[in-house]
């Protein structure tokens, strides 16, 4: 008998990436490759230095009274009815720090300015002062413990994201299976490092007004998403 033909579908066989062509011979085009439109100006993020701190004051005045300086903004900037909440699934992230700070490095503002060095100067003229959680305790809205460094400490402190709180809805008693006769019972503690994706540019954006809105240029895997959060944050 003749052998059977191969089954139609990509299982199995070489396939390209899409963009494998242009990454391969250079010809790829990142965001940093494309030419500047004439007049861009250069945005640089006001970050933390605190994690677990309350914001008392934010100070932009010099920032702002730099020569060159277009705009200094924080949350109190953004246009009304602008969403400063975000996340890819859960909005449980702000785009612009508002009375709280939870790690070292989150956005507080940004300074726009007609140089990516003098935008770089202004954002560290803004001066933040911070009320660290061990200091001012539990408020409303505030860390309510010393930030939690590992995953013993959160479990052993039952501290856990309610977007990972699942549970068993189906099936058996699972207890009482494992209890019966020549049942194997595996205990144990599996540890691995977690990893983000190291193929992507790095971060840039380029944003051109067009037709009353932005025509957005991000290194992003999720143009929808990006697309979301700029439409409800401006």
């Amino acid at each position: 008998p003749k052998p059977a033909p191969p089954l139609a579908g990509a299982s199995g066989h070489p396939a390209l990436h899409q963009s494998g062509a242009l990454h391969t011979t250079g010809e790829a085009l990142y965001v940093d490759d494309m030419p500047p439109p004439v007049g861009m100006l250069h945005a640089w993020l006001v970050q933390s230095t605190e994690a677990s701190a309350r914001l008392v004051a934010v100070d932009a005045s010099e920032a702002r009274a730099l020569p060159g300086v277009r705009a200094v903004l924080l949350h109190a900037d953004l246009p009304p009815g602008a969403a400063n909440a975000l996340g890819p699934v859960a909005h449980d992230e702000e785009c612009f720090a508002e009375e709280y700070v939870h790690c070292v490095g989150q956005v507080i503002g940004v300074a726009v300015a007609e140089t990516a060095a003098l935008a770089k100067q202004a954002a560290g003229l803004v001066r933040v002062t911070y009320d660290r959680v061990e200091t001012f305790g539990a408020q409303a809205g505030a860390p309510t413990q010393a930030p939690i460094m590992s995953v013993d400490e959160a479990v052993a402190q039952d501290s856990y994201y309610p977007t990972t709180d699942h549970s068993l809805e189906r099936g058996g008693d699972v207890e009482a299976a494992l209890r019966e006769s020549g049942a194997v019972v595996v205990e144990g503690t599996y540890r691995i490092g977690g990893q983000e994706h190291f193929y992507l540019e790095p971060n840039s954006t380029l944003c051109v007004p067009d037709e009353g809105g932005l025509r957005v240029h991000a290194s992003t895997q999720a143009v929808t998403k990006t697309q979301n959060f700029v439409a409800k944050v401006c």
